[in-house]
């Protein structure tokens, strides 16, 4: 008996000491268990607090870049309970990635960390001034000795004694009012954001059988967009056929986040028949976050979209309502006459010139032509000016943000720092003072920059430039003109891409920009009025609706002003870019 007492207590012993391990392992295991579940909400805690870290770093290289534009990025910034580092990689002038790490150090060395990836740009509007010298309807000439280096393009006639380094070109002329149009709308019609609005199309049918020479639409962008594609087709039992008759585009920078009329680049003149149906199509990219609206008028459905217009049975649906467009047709014959072209040449009726290129004509010829001559060949359309009004109202916009002065402000001797801001009155530079801009400037009233004074960019704004906007609204025929003096310099801050661009509204009698001699070295746009240079000036570009070119004066066209940007904020700030956002 006693040995099994003994067995039994043996038993006993090993049980006590199994239960004990047990005990033991389940206790450790739910001390891991607890430790695991600390340690992961510690580095759940350390996670959300890297991630404002991030926005921090993001938020700093922002703030750093509208200091100092050579801003690279930093490393380790301390800040609240961790660090932050920025890397800064530039696109292009206008354009740059930020990537933002936040860091936090938890549970005795182990570190939790957030990316924030982020585009910024410099708050801008660009530009395209294709041609060293455009004229409107009111035409152009060229006194004795003038030049322009570059090309020039006239949607009136050209004539004088000048000498064009380039091409010339005199489009057809263009009626004054609409033969076809609609501009009464009540609803937006997007396309371009999803796959089964690519196409959109308005039907019209002109009264007369001439020449289509001009297109209008009424158009708002969201985002930033693609240049959109404009046809005119054939009618189809209805809807648009896929007989494209003429093509064109409709430049994506013209347009604005708010509603405006855009005129289409078309690729040559087309000549429609009376009573008969046509159809204008605008066709867009698809980008959910980049696309079009077009103003349309609900009370009468004649427009329709397509998913896709060339496909092989394509379906058109019922738009709902009417779109805002104009459509000119004919107007006058422009002629070109007298001045040298150093490229080709292209008008309805050239006469008195000589060409160095070949000469393509529509009625006659009797310049002298070093090249090949190309007759019965019909003057291309009028070109769309390279600033819209969508565009200067943003800069007017930027420039009443910046502040508004009331009444004239005069600068008399001295030196000062301008922009954005508007001025509700005259501004005046005289006797040897400079004046340094730092934004857009916006002169309700009559600019005068007299003798020798000097206006320049602030080195802030960067590669880019900004806008002088000379507009009166109250009176566009009474004030809004600018005269430069003899020896008044305005220049850019050295910088490429750096230009001071000078709007005049001015729509009434005489000058809106009259520039004397050895004036400026910079752009020049009128698009409402006339633009005369005296003697011995210098400029970048002119774009008006009547320019005057007086003896010895000279258009100097840089290439790289095919595409320029001027800012709108201030400073020429960088700014965020919507949708750019990424946490990794």
């Amino acid at each position: 008996m006693q040995v099994q007492h003994q067995t039994q207590s043996g038993y006993l012993l090993i049980f006590a000491l199994v239960f004990t391990t047990i005990l033991m392992t389940a206790a450790a295991g739910l001390v891991g268990y607890a430790q695991i579940n600390l340690k992961a909400e510690a580095q759940t805690i350390a996670r959300a607090q890297a991630l404002p870290l991030a926005e921090a770093g993001i938020e700093r290289a922002i703030k750093r870049l509208n200091e100092d534009a050579n801003y690279a990025g930093e490393t380790d910034t301390p800040l609240g309970p961790g660090f932050f580092t920025v890397g800064v990689t530039s696109v292009d002038s206008y354009t740059k990635r930020l990537v933002a790490t936040g860091r936090v150090i938890y549970g005795g060395g182990s570190v939790a960390a957030e990316t924030i990836k982020a585009v910024v740009k410099v708050d801008s509007i660009n530009a395209s001034f294709t041609y060293g010298v455009q004229s409107g309807r009111g035409g152009f000439t060229m006194g004795n000795n003038s030049l322009i280096n570059g090309s020039l393009i006239a949607n009136g006639n050209i004539s004088g004694a000048g000498r064009v380094t380039g091409d010339v070109t005199v489009t057809a002329g263009a009626a004054a009012e609409p033969d076809q149009g609609w501009n009464l709308s009540n609803a937006d019609f997007n396309f371009g954001h999803t796959d089964d609005r690519t196409a959109v199309a308005q039907r019209f049918v002109p009264t007369l059988t001439n020449a289509l020479t001009r297109v209008s639409v009424q158009l708002k962008k969201i985002g930033s967009p693609s240049n959109l594609i404009l046809q005119i087709v054939t009618d189809n039992s209805g809807s648009p056929s896929k007989t494209v008759l003429v093509s064109g585009a409709v430049s994506a920078a013209l347009v604005s986040p708010a509603y405006t009329w855009v005129d289409a680049a078309l690729n040559g003149t087309l000549n429609l028949a009376a009573g008969q149906t046509y159809w204008l199509m605008l066709v867009s990219a698809v980008n959910a976050n980049h696309y079009y609206s077009w103003a349309m008028d609900q009370n009468f459905p004649s427009g329709k979209y397509s998913a896709k217009w060339n496909a092989g049975n394509p379906v058109w649906n019922p738009s709902g309502g009417q779109f805002n467009f104009q459509t000119y047709l004919g107007g006058a014959v422009n002629t070109l006459s007298g001045i040298t072209v150093g490229g080709t040449a292209r008008a309805a009726v050239m006469s008195d010139c000589t060409v160095g290129g070949d000469a393509y004509f529509d009625q006659s010829n009797t310049c002298t032509v070093q090249g090949q001559q190309f007759g019965a060949t019909p003057a291309p359309p009028p070109a769309p000016f390279p600033v819209s009004d969508a565009q200067i109202a943003a800069w007017e916009a930027a420039a009443a943000a910046g502040g508004i002065v009331a009444g004239d402000y005069v600068l008399d001797g001295q030196t000062a720092t301008l922009g954005p801001q508007k001025i509700d009155g005259n501004l005046t530079v005289s006797n040897n003072s400079t004046l340094n801009l730092t934004g857009p400037v916006w002169v309700a009233g009559d600019l005068i920059f007299d003798n020798n004074v000097q206006i320049r960019l602030h080195p802030s704004l960067g590669n880019a430039g900004t806008a002088i906007i000379a507009d009166y609204p109250a009176s566009s025929t009474l004030k809004g003109k600018m005269t430069i003096g003899n020896n008044s310099g305005i220049a850019g801050n050295g910088q490429p891409g750096s230009l001071p661009l000078l709007i005049s509204m001015y729509a009434g009698p005489g000058n809106a920009i009259d520039l004397s001699n050895n004036a400026t070295n910079t752009i020049f746009f009128a698009p409402r009025g006339t633009i005369t240079i005296s003697n011995n000036t210098e400029v970048k570009e002119m774009t008006a609706r009547q320019i005057n070119m007086s003896n010895n004066s000279v258009v100097n066209y840089e290439s790289g002003l095919q595409s320029v940007y001027f800012t709108t904020g201030p400073g020429g700030s960088w700014q965020f870019q919507s949708g750019s956002y990424v946490i990794e």
